[in-house]
């Protein structure tokens, strides 16, 4: 059954290489879901709290727990900040649709943007960053946000466009400075009352610092 299934299954782990090579110290992730492939989540189970983030989905059902995810929102008045992972960029933005409609912030780095993107349409050359933002909106019709490394981040909804610089930091290892973007942003949305400007800022000192050290955890600010 399904709980003997997860008691023989083993812990999901992850295996990093970084690139010492080159000034970014980008990285490469290989990892193994394990037992988060059994992951399930009700519908109606009662969630005190005033905002979801939700990122990469696995498993063979993990269109079911998108759409659980998304009864749950729409039924207890929760915000939604989603950052689709490799198996939801694979499948493309048709089946996404559902939950996109009901997105207040979705989260893309650049490639991730043109992925989701290209699966709707076909272009000769990478498309503009505006262009990706206002293509988004009209699947998401809240607030788009995108990073592109050390080009900066940028946002747009539906009004204006909004463009945060990078930090300058010495990169020691960029594993976790997406999550701690994203995290940091949704901070400073909450805190200054959807203040994109200031959440921008947040988002970016955030990841800014995680890029400093050694894995995804260590640097994560605490006080802002």
């Amino acid at each position: 059954n399904q709980v003997m299934n997860i008691n023989k299954e083993i812990s999901g782990f992850s295996f990093i290489i970084i690139d010492k090579t080159i000034k970014s110290k980008e990285h490469i992730i290989f990892s193994y879901r394990g037992a988060n492939k059994y992951l399930k989540i009700n519908p109606k189970e009662k969630f005190n709290t005033k905002w979801f983030c939700v990122s990469s989905f696995s498993g063979a059902k993990w269109q079911l727990e998108l759409k659980n995810i998304s009864q749950i929102v729409k039924n207890q008045n929760i915000k939604l900040a989603f950052n689709p992972g490799p198996r939801q960029l694979e499948a493309g933005i048709s089946k996404l649709k559902f939950i996109l409609k009901i997105t207040d912030v979705l989260l893309l780095n650049r490639e991730e943007a043109i992925e989701l993107i290209l699966s709707k349409h076909y272009y000769n050359q990478a498309p503009h960053i505006e262009f990706l933002l206002k293509e988004l909106y009209f699947y998401s019709p809240n607030l788009v946000v995108i990073t592109d490394g050390t080009n900066g981040v940028y946002a747009y909804d539906g009004k204006d466009f909004y463009r945060q610089k990078s930090a300058k930091v010495k990169a020691v290892d960029t594993t976790g400075a997406g999550d701690a973007f994203f995290s940091g942003f949704i901070f400073g949305l909450i805190k200054y009352k959807r203040d994109i400007k200031e959440a921008l800022k947040i988002g970016v000192k955030n990841g800014a610092s995680v890029v400093k050290k050694i894995g995804a955890q260590e640097g994560l600010l605490d006080n802002f």
